[in-house]
C-alpha cells in the first residue's frame, strides 16, 4: 500500500479503494499519511477513494475485549485486544482447528501483532490534510467507511 506510487501513475485513478481493516495495520499515522499522499497523488480530478476501517478508539474492558470472530464446526475463531497505547491496541488472536481424522482432538494456533487505534473524525482529517474532499464518515457493518474525493 505503501508503495502505491510506484503502481499508479499521478493523476490517472478515477477510484482507489482501502477496504476490510487493512489501514489499521499500517505501523504508524505517519504512513496513513503517506498513504493518504499518495492516494491523493493518483488520483483523477474528480476521483474517489473509499476505505473502511475498525475504529478501535473505544477502548474495551474486562470479558469485552474477548470478540468471537467466527465459529462452525470445524474452526472456532477469537480475539483478545490489548490496549498498550492511545494508538496502538496488540490483537491477539486464538485459532482452534479440529483434526479431520479425530474429531474430539483440537489443535490451537496463536498470532499477535499490533493493529492502529484510528477514529472516523481522525481519519477525516488526515483525507482533508492530504488535499481531499472528504464526506461525512459513516458505518458499514462493524466497520467505519470514509469517501473522499479529489477536488476538479
Amino acid at each position: 500500500m505503501l508503495e502505491l506510487g510506484e503502481f499508479v501513475a499521478p493523476r490517472t485513478a478515477a477510484v482507489i479503494v482501502c477496504m476490510g481493516d487493512t489501514l489499521t495495520h499500517l505501523p504508524d499515522l505517519d504512513s496513513v499519511r503517506h498513504l493518504f499522499s499518495a492516494v491523493a497523488t493518483a488520483l483523477a480530478p474528480g476521483g474517489f477513494f473509499t476505505l473502511t476501517w475498525r475504529d478501535l478508539t473505544h477502548e474495551l474492558t474486562g470479558a469485552d475485549r474477548f470478540i468471537p470472530v467466527h465459529a462452525d464446526d470445524h474452526k472456532i475463531m477469537t480475539c483478545f485486544l490489548e490496549y498498550v497505547s492511545p494508538t496502538t491496541v496488540q490483537v491477539h488472536d486464538l485459532v482452534y482447528t479440529r483434526s479431520p481424522t479425530r474429531p474430539s482432538q483440537w489443535t490451537l494456533e496463536k498470532s499477535s501483532y499490533p493493529k492502529l487505534r484510528l477514529s472516523p473524525g481522525q481519519v477525516v482529517a488526515e483525507l482533508a490534510a492530504a488535499g481531499l474532499d472528504p464526506r461525512p464518515p459513516a458505518s458499514a457493518g462493524r466497520l467505519s467507511l470514509a469517501m473522499a474525493q479529489k477536488p476538479a
